[in-house]
Order: C-alpha cells, then structure tokens, then sequence
C-alpha cells in the first residue's frame, strides 16, 4: 500500500522537496492504494518513509524487497508514531506536529545536507 504524490497523506514528501516514486492512481477516501513488489521493484526507490511499524519491522528480513535501492542501502525509515504518526493518518493533526514530520522527513531525504538541531 502506498500513496502517491499529490495525495494528502503523503504530502510532506512533496513540501520537502523530495520525489514520490509511487506512480499510481490516487485512491478516493483513506487513500493507501494496493501496489504490488514489482511495481516497487520497477520504481527502486532510494528512500522508503513508512507509517506502518508491521512492514518495517520485516522489510530487511524480506527477501522480496532485497533488491530495492532503499532496502540494499538501509534507508527504509519508520515515520515516529507517538502520540500518532507525524506525516500522515490522522488527518486532523495540530501545525506543531505538521511541523515536526515534516522537519523529520527533510531529515530523512537529505540526510547528507541537513542534520537535526541539536
């Protein structure tokens, strides 16, 4: 599952500068449109933002995605959860922590430019 860009779910990707790979039909509703591993596989992302613990505690382990850019490089990062997900679901969420996903997915994108505040 994943949302592509212009979805409001993955919005911070596209505030950040960043390039969402998922060329895909936006879903209506909850979004989370169903890819499969060869669509991931054909896109290769370089940097895979998850805000499913399930899926990231096994991504490594999986040998399906072995051969994706993110995974063979250990850029496959967990989206913080708490109090609930900084970058996506719920959608009613206060600026302050807007503000910290998308400082937090910046991080993440350009890691080699940008480091967090000390």
């Amino acid at each position: 599952m994943t949302d592509p860009s212009g979805s409001q779910h993955s919005q911070v990707i596209d505030i950040c500068g960043g390039v969402n790979v998922a060329d895909c039909p936006l879903t209506s509703g909850s979004g989370m449109t169903q890819v499969s591993i060869e669509q991931v596989m054909n896109w290769n992302p370089e940097i895979i933002i998850t805000s499913n613990p399930q899926f990231y505690s096994t991504v490594y382990s999986d040998s399906l995605w072995a051969s994706i850019d993110a995974v063979k490089n250990k850029k496959v990062y967990l989206a913080p959860q708490n109090p609930f997900c900084w970058i996506d679901r719920p959608q009613v969420l206060t600026l302050s922590w807007e503000l910290l996903g998308l400082q937090n997915c910046c991080i993440r994108i350009f890691s080699q430019i940008w480091t967090s505040p000390s």
